[in-house]
């Protein structure tokens, strides 16, 4: 069983294409659709949370906002194009950008305070992997550096299919569930799947070395969850 993983930005681009079809098909384009603003109001804190992680510095809470709301409405312009859809996104996005002002405001500082942790090393790493399946994945340590509370392997770039049944061909493992988030059991790690790819492992309260192979572990199972994708 091949399963496709459909990250959450992705079914929120899919979902403002279908409103605004229907909205041109019923040539009402001038009606205001709370739906269109709510799936780009998600797709801008999206955005921000990525940027917050992965991009942090000490620019002011409404310039990660812009940021946001500029790559957000890039995405979805390219979404209606590709699928030869027209509507004018510039009402929905004066209104997303005040509804998230405040948002913004809090994550900056979230923000600020993650670039002074990371200063001082104080967090856990992340590393890009690129598995023997050709996908490539950001693993995260969640916690404190001195105490590791899991890995966290997130899947980047484009959608591809989870293959659940390669799971359940080894031998050794015991995959349990009939649908996500599936527990996956390797030797004495519990395996976490869930539908957009990412796959959680807990190391909470073990010693480095169990650690270290909680993360050799880690990578197998991703392996083996993209293979023949």
């Amino acid at each position: 069983m091949k399963i496709r993983r459909v990250s959450p930005d992705a079914e929120r681009l899919t979902a403002i294409v279908e409103m605004a079809r229907a909205l041109e098909e019923k040539k009402d384009r001038k009606k205001y659709s709370l739906g269109i603003e709510f799936a780009l109001a998600e797709l801008v804190r999206s955005e921000m949370r990525r940027i917050a992680q992965d991009e942090p510095t000490n620019f002011g809470n409404r310039d990660i906002l812009e940021k946001a709301t500029d790559r957000a409405l890039e995405q979805v312009h390219e979404a209606l194009h590709r699928k030869q859809v027209n509507i004018d996104l510039q009402k929905y996005a004066s209104t997303v950008r005040e509804k998230l002002k405040f948002p913004a405001k809090e994550m900056q500082q979230l923000s600020n305070n993650l670039v002074q942790s990371r200063r001082i090393q104080k967090l856990g790493a992340k590393e890009e992997l690129a598995a023997d399946s050709g996908i490539h994945c950001i693993i995260h340590e969640l916690g404190l550096r001195e105490a590791i509370q899991g890995l966290l392997a997130e899947p980047i770039g484009d959608t591809r299919d989870l293959n659940i049944d390669g799971l359940r061909e080894q031998r050794e493992w015991r995959l349990n569930g009939d649908w996500f988030p599936f527990e996956l059991l390797v030797e004495q790690f519990v395996f976490v799947i869930d539908d957009d790819g990412s796959v959680f492992v807990s190391t909470a309260n073990l010693p480095i070395d169990l650690k270290d192979h909680a993360g050799a572990l880690l990578r197998r199972v991703i392996d083996r969850l993209y293979a023949y994708a």
